[in-house]
């Protein structure tokens, strides 16, 4: 499909969303063709070459596959020569009473404004998150192949699985039973199958991290994780760990060889942080402390400041765990346990959640503990941290853990609506000179090629 030749229809009753969708992909289409689309509704006759967006009357719609509660679900497709852009929501059955500053904007089509993000991206190369950086590409002459598109829905990401190539690789998880959040866990395998998890992810992905780490394993018998780390004590990260341990069905599909932590007492998860505990929070500060309790022979170590682990050639050293005497200042993301890991001789600084107390504790380190090759950007790319501390890191790569909701920072209603810092932290590094395309790398969905812990440095 030439796009100097197509144009948008929108269904005659279109949404706020849907007709944001439709004047964001004129917008890049005129940017990158010349071409100015005509917009037109679906009681015109159908035709070819057509870019149809969100709910409408035309045969190939994705109405069969919308349902309640998948408002950041959405497709994108091509059919009889037409495209396809659909968030799969529904509007919520009664509106929500107003009672905050910051309820989404749910109108059902959320999911077609990512599709048309994505879009953009995706097929004309249009980098508009850095529109203060980036000269956009002319081609008059782009065509849309027959086959094009995606799937980003819950079904879909929850039955993937890596493929399972030689080692050191990176794995992310990617949240596919909440579409709205963001990956919460890693599996690294090194050079000799040795497989490494870092936390783990939401309740529903624990099936797809056990079904992962058997994709990973190359040995015989069942599945043996040799080293375990965990973070901090967040849903989205022990969540699918706990389901783990209480599902036993689960639990016995592996086995745990050493699980590191630091998590802090009860009683600042209790009452004594900043923030409230949620519904499970102590259970899983329990069943996490006794985690051998579940994996006899497993050992469980409390990590300090200063820690190295290594297996099979890749090492982590421990730059900054949390003091309970910051009980008053931090939230649970501030409790974050800081890692540098090194593999194939380059150093990657894994912020996990880390706010403004771990950024205080980090930049008191001692000059050049802080470099780094790659920096895993902080909570899921929010980068929580200070600009500070990726200064002090002096990258030259950023992997981001993260889907599109905070990607594109959307709510409904616009870019950057979703305020969780990912357009600053994306300046931030812009500033000190690391924010082309092949400087980050944006994980929003699990690599069916896994990443490799190589990442070249750009010359």
């Amino acid at each position: 499909m030439k796009l100097k030749n197509c144009r948008i229809v929108l269904g005659a009753f279109a949404s706020f969303n849907e007709r944001r969708a439709a004047a964001f992909l004129s917008k890049y289409i005129r940017i990158v063709t010349g071409h100015i689309p005509e917009k037109v509704t679906d009681d015109v006759p159908a035709a070819t070459g057509e870019i149809i967006v969100g709910r409408t009357s035309r045969p190939g719609d994705a109405s069969s596959l919308r349902s309640g509660g998948t408002a950041w679900a959405h497709v994108a497709y091509m059919k009889d020569g037409s495209l396809y852009l659909s968030g799969l929501g529904l509007p919520p059955a009664e509106e929500p009473p107003y009672n905050t500053a910051y309820r989404l904007m749910d109108d059902g089509c959320i999911g077609t404004v990512l599709a048309a993000y994505a879009f953009v991206e995706k097929a004309l190369g249009c980098d508009f998150l850095n529109e203060a950086y980036t000269e956009y590409p002319s081609d008059p002459e782009i065509d849309i192949p027959d086959g094009f598109g995606w799937e980003f829905t819950s079904s879909r990401l929850l039955s993937l699985r890596p493929e399972n190539r030689k080692g050191p690789l990176l794995v992310s998880l990617p949240s596919g039973s909440e579409l709205n959040w963001n990956m919460s866990g890693s599996i690294i395998k090194t050079e000799h199958g040795k497989l490494i998890v870092i936390d783990g992810g939401h309740p529903g992905a624990a099936e797809q991290l056990v079904g992962c780490i058997e994709a990973l394993w190359d040995g015989e018998g069942r599945p043996e994780v040799s080293l375990w780390l965990f973070t901090h004590l967040h849903n989205d990260h022990y969540g699918a760990i706990l389901r783990l341990l209480s599902e036993p069905a689960l639990r016995d599909r592996i086995s745990v060889k050493k699980f590191c932590h630091h998590l802090l007492s009860p009683a600042f998860y209790a009452s004594e942080g900043r923030e409230k505990p949620g519904a499970t929070t102590l259970e899983a500060c329990e069943a996490l402390t006794h985690f051998d309790s579940y994996y006899p022979g497993c050992e469980v170590k409390m990590l300090g400041k200063g820690d190295v682990l290594d297996t099979d050639g890749i090492s982590f050293e421990v730059l900054r765990v949390p003091s309970e005497a910051d009980s008053k200042l931090m939230n649970y993301n501030d409790t974050s346990v800081v890692l540098m890991m090194t593999a194939c001789g380059q150093r990657w600084l894994l912020l996990a959640d880390a706010e403004f107390v771990a950024s205080r504790d980090l930049l008191s380190l001692p000059a050049g503990k802080l470099r780094a090759d790659v920096v895993e950007v902080g909570h899921h790319g929010c980068g929580n941290v200070s600009k500070h501390v990726y200064e002090a890191a002096g990258a030259s790569a950023s992997v981001w853990h993260t889907g599109p909701r905070f990607l594109y920072s959307e709510s409904g209603e616009g870019l950057g609506t979703h305020n969780t810092g990912v357009v600053r932290t994306r300046a931030w590094l812009r500033e000190l000179g690391l924010g082309t395309e092949n400087e980050h790398i944006i994980i929003d969905d699990l690599f069916e090629t896994p990443l490799p812990m190589k990442i070249i440095r750009k010359d």
